[in-house]
């Protein structure tokens, strides 16, 4: 992808859900969702080093839409696009509708010289939340209207990078820090009110507080993921504080849930087995019936956990072998029990291929594609 600031690339971090667990939070900024489904399901959005294409669910590839594109979200609709562009002049945040193929954007919600990190978009899409860059090596939380109506608002500062709403569409989910970037300090996983009841921004005076956290220097963000039924899900390790620097090493990541609906408490949502079957740290997608877990790395590993059941299905193992290319290129659902990954290929010229999967049932959706587009799309 065109290259962010150089302060937020491999950042390595851990958070602690104070005095109970540690979260060592994944969430690496060079590993993107490079294709990201509609949710109509009937295309995808797909961003190479070249820009912004979209793709059928055959495979079948437009032209180049927006050579400047770096992120995208798509809205409900399945035909508008919040599109991040980069170019000499800066950073740009538009929604934009696809008209064939053709990419209108609208006007600037967001027009900066700062880095954005991560798009999300309301229920609803009257909103949209997005993380920048700040000085501190974490990131602002903002939101705005999609209709361009007012400027953006300063949700929070020194907030984690991948926030989500609340089903609602009214409140924002996010982790947020204190103190400096190179000192352990206390911190939440807070959820605030951002929209009143007459669908307009206006955030609450304090958020509430969901858990408490002592936050290492060097942080990744983690992600946080809101369910229908109230739950907050997160990636976290578990270990007993106080704690020694050489305790940290080695924990495996668990999901936790915090039960918003009663009083707040964290719930795991995988056996021991399946936390063993899994890698060291989480990155994480729901599917859009809540049912399954998907879970990929920045080396290659794809895996999938079945909530009610606590069994995990490997689908490809990390690149372990010195040398051998990683596909950092975040497994998407399509729709639930569907989702697409990137697949290693052993050897040729071709370093992997774009694989839609159901079951035990692949379709490879990229061998029209060119050798040279694949190697844009994992570069």
């Amino acid at each position: 992808m065109k290259p962010l600031s150089s302060s937020i690339r491999g950042r390595a971090g851990r958070t602690a859900v104070f005095g109970l667990v540690a979260l060592l939070v994944g969430g690496c900024y060079d590993y993107e969702k490079r294709i990201q489904w509609s949710p109509d399901g009937q295309r995808a959005a797909i961003l190479t080093t070249e820009g912004l294409f979209l793709s059928d669910a055959k495979g079948r590839l437009s032209r180049n839409l927006s050579p400047k594109a770096n992120a995208v979200a798509w809205l409900s609709d399945s035909q508008r696009l919040a599109v991040v562009t980069y170019d000499s002049t800066g950073v740009r945040l538009a929604i934009a509708r696809i008209n064939g193929e053709e990419l209108t954007a609208g006007p600037s919600l967001y027009s900066d010289s700062t880095a954005v990190l991560d798009i999300r978009i309301a229920p609803g899409d009257a909103h949209l939340a997005f993380t920048i860059e700040n000085e501190s090596d974490a990131a602002d939380l903002l939101v705005a209207p999609c209709d361009g109506s007012a400027p953006p608002a300063v949700v929070s500062q020194r907030a984690a990078a991948f926030p989500d709403w609340s089903p609602d569409g009214r409140a924002l989910v996010y982790f947020k820090g204190g103190g400096k970037s190179d000192e352990a300090s206390l911190g939440t996983l807070v959820r605030r009110g951002v929209v009143n009841e007459n669908g307009k921004v206006e955030l609450s005076r304090e958020p509430v507080h969901l858990a408490g956290v002592l936050i290492f220097p060097l942080a990744h963000a983690p992600q946080v993921r809101c369910l229908k039924d109230g739950r907050v899900v997160f990636n976290a390790a578990e270990f007993d504080l106080p704690l020694a620097p050489d305790d940290i090493e080695g924990t495996r990541e668990q999901l936790f849930a915090v039960e918003t609906a009663r009083q707040p408490t964290l719930v795991r949502l995988m056996t021991r087995q399946a936390q063993q079957e899994l890698p060291t740290s989480l990155r994480f997608e729901v599917s859009p019936d809540e049912r399954q877990v998907l879970f990929g790395t920045p080396e290659g590993s794809v895996h999938v956990l079945t909530l009610a059941t606590g069994k995990v299905q490997e689908v490809q193992p990390s690149a372990e072998e010195k040398g051998k290319m990683d596909v950092a290129v975040t497994p998407v659902w399509r729709r639930a029990g569907q989702f697409t990954y990137v697949k290693r290929l052993s050897s040729g010229d071709r370093p992997a291929e774009v694989i839609l999967r159901e079951g035990e049932q692949e379709i490879v959706l990229s061998k029209d594609w060119s050798s040279e587009f694949i190697k844009q799309l994992v570069r």
